[in-house]
Parts: structure tokens; C-alpha cells; sequence
């Protein structure tokens, strides 16, 4: 079952692919990965470290709301 935390997970690395797509690495996110692990914090905390490695965005969310 897709959570809502688990589509925001998902939706912030479509958002982090997205911005990548047009340039060297349209293959940052493995979606059929993340929602065969379907754990929330793990595709929220990939979609921060994508962010953070590859475009410098720091992570500003704690995933477990901390």
C-alpha cells in the first residue's frame, strides 16, 4: 500500500529527476525500486541525498518529523 508519505517520497524524486532529466542522468531515481522497498523514510531520504549530491540542495525535512 502506497502511504502518502511514501508518494511524497516519490513525488520529491520525480520532482529531483525531472530538474536532472534534460541533462546527462535522466536515470537518477529507480522508481521501481522505491516502491518494491515501500518504505517511506528510505525513498524520502534517497530523494534528499539525490538532491544534496547532485544539485546541492540541502535536506531542510526530517523525514521523521523531528
Amino acid at each position: 500500500m502506497l502511504t502518502c508519505k511514501i508518494i511524497v517520497g516519490l513525488s520529491l524524486g520525480y520532482i529531483v529527476s525531472t530538474l536532472y532529466v534534460f541533462s546527462q542522468r535522466p536515470d537518477l531515481f529507480d522508481y521501481d525500486e522505491l516502491i518494491a522497498v515501500n518504505d517511506s523514510e528510505y525513498s524520502l531520504l534517497h530523494a534528499f541525498h539525490i538532491a544534496n549530491s547532485n544539485f546541492g540542495i540541502a535536506k531542510l525535512l526530517d523525514p521523521e518529523g523531528k
